[in-house]
């Protein structure tokens, strides 16, 4: 299972996690993380807290069983190295299920990623739909409340697949790799240092992802129709 430390941290409070930038493993109505102080040092020979979302045991600092990684400070947030270190088994590879919420988002697709793991992607097109009025006073299917923002956001990575394929323009790589962090971690208690740790994201799976939370069978058909243009 997969463990966090916290230097200089104690007792159970998940604000913790949120000054440590992990506020993205964080969601209402998932599991609760575990804390446990350490009674001598962790990592680094720092003091600190174990948190895990696993079993009891993961909440253990064992060098002689464990590898630990210590994250790189992130300038665009001006948040320091170290502030927080991920565990794991030796050699053991991290899964998706050390990383799964309590609840999936209804609709989803599975695809394997960069660690060579079947991972489960929101789709939009699966997603639970209500009744609802057009702008025209005609009856539209629209995603339930609780799916909008998802909704919107697969609607942007839509319009940013259209419009790179019909103006054979590349996508920008990291709008592209903060989106699908962003749509994993509705799955999963992932954040971006997480999601490249564990190299989930290639340049090449990128659009695939992308389209994967969409309507994949508009995009291949718009590439198709590019295609045959270019070829006359």
């Amino acid at each position: 299972m997969i463990s966090y430390f916290l230097p200089h941290k104690n007792g159970s409070n998940s604000t913790h996690l949120i000054e440590a930038g992990l506020e993205q493993l964080l969601r209402s109505g998932d599991d609760v993380p575990k804390f446990a102080d350490l009674p001598g040092t962790g990592p680094g020979d720092l003091p600190g807290q174990i948190v895990t979302w696993g079993s009891s045991e993961s909440l253990a600092y064992l060098p002689e069983k464990q590898d630990w990684y210590e994250i790189p400070a992130d300038p665009v947030r001006g948040l320091p190295k170290g502030r927080y270190w991920i565990g794991k088994l030796k050699g053991e590879k991290p899964l998706p299920d050390d990383f799964a919420r309590n609840t999936m988002i209804a609709g989803e697709v599975r695809m394997v990623l960069g660690d060579g793991q079947y991972w489960e992607i929101p789709n939009s097109n699966l997603f639970p739909m209500k009744f609802g009025l057009g702008q025209n006073g005609e009856m539209v299917k629209v995603p339930r409340d609780d799916y909008r923002h998802v909704f919107k956001r697969t609607t942007w990575a839509l319009d940013l697949l259209i419009n790179s394929i019909q103006n054979n323009e590349p996508i920008d790589e990291e709008e592209a790799v903060n989106y699908c962090v962003e749509i994993l971690s509705m799955n999963y208690r992932i954040n971006r240092e997480i999601v490249l740790w564990l190299g989930l994201l290639e340049p090449t799976l990128l659009t695939q992802f992308m389209s994967f939370t969409t309507e994949v069978d508009r995009i291949t058909e718009i590439y198709e129709e590019v295609k045959k243009k270019a070829s006359h």
